[in-house]
C-alpha cells in the first residue's frame, strides 16, 4: 500500500512539473509577438535607426488617430441619447414636484373650507398661497359643492386644483406638452 501511494505521489509530481514546464513554454511563445520582430528589424542593417524611429512613431500616431475617430464617433452617437435621458428625467421630476404642490395646495384648501362660516375667496387665497410658495403657474381652483358654507355638518366638500405642464414646465415642454395635471381632496364639513 505505501509503495503504490509513494508511486503515486512521485507520478503526481512529475506530471505537475510537465504541467509546469508547458505553461512556460507557452507563456514564452505569447511574448514571442512584435516585440521579437521590431527587435530584429531594428538590429538588421537594411534600416537606420532614423527611419526605425520613423516608422516607430508612424505607428504609433496611426493607432492613436484611430481610436480618436473611435471615441468621437461613440461620444456622437451617444451623447445625444444620454442629454435626452437627463432632460427627460429632469422633465418628470419636475412634473412630479408639480403634482404635489397641487395636492398640498388642494389639502390646505380644503383644510379652510371645512371650517364653519369660510367662503371660497378665503379657500381660494390659501390654495393661492401654495401655489405661489410653490412657483406653480395658471393654476385653477375649484370647489363642489359651490355654495359649501351652507352645506349642513357632515357634507363632503371638494377641492381640485389643476395647473397646465406645458407652462410649469422646467425647459421647453416637450414630454408633457398639453397635458394637465390635477390636485384634490375631499373633507367632511366641521360644525
Amino acid at each position: 500500500m505505501a509503495i503504490s501511494t509513494l508511486n503515486e505521489g512521485v507520478a503526481l509530481r512529475f506530471q505537475l512539473r510537465r504541467l509546469a514546464t508547458n505553461i512556460s513554454l507557452l507563456w514564452q511563445r505569447l511574448n514571442f509577438d512584435l516585440g521579437f520582430h521590431w527587435r530584429m528589424l531594428q538590429e538588421s542593417q537594411l534600416l537606420s535607426i532614423a527611419q526605425v524611429m520613423f516608422l516607430h512613431q508612424t505607428k504609433r500616431s496611426n493607432k492613436t488617430r484611430s481610436r480618436r475617430g473611435t471615441a468621437i464617433t461613440e461620444l456622437a452617437i451617444t451623447l445625444p441619447m444620454v442629454v435626452f435621458i437627463v432632460l427627460a428625467t429632469i422633465e418628470t421630476c419636475s412634473m412630479l414636484y408639480l403634482k404635489q404642490g397641487l395636492r398640498i395646495s388642494a389639502y390646505e384648501g380644503s383644510r379652510i373650507a371645512i371650517v364653519p362660516g369660510s367662503k371660497f375667496e378665503n379657500v381660494k387665497a390659501g390654495c393661492d398661497q401654495i401655489l405661489a410658495a410653490r412657483k406653480i403657474k395658471n393654476a385653477a381652483v375649484t370647489v363642489t359643492p359651490t355654495d359649501f358654507a351652507a352645506q349642513p355638518y357632515g357634507a363632503i366638500v371638494q377641492v381640485k386644483v389643476t395647473a397646465d405642464c406645458g407652462s410649469n414646465s422646467f425647459f421647453v415642454p416637450f414630454l408633457f406638452s398639453g397635458r394637465t395635471l390635477e390636485g384634490e381632496m375631499h373633507m367632511m364639513l366641521e360644525r
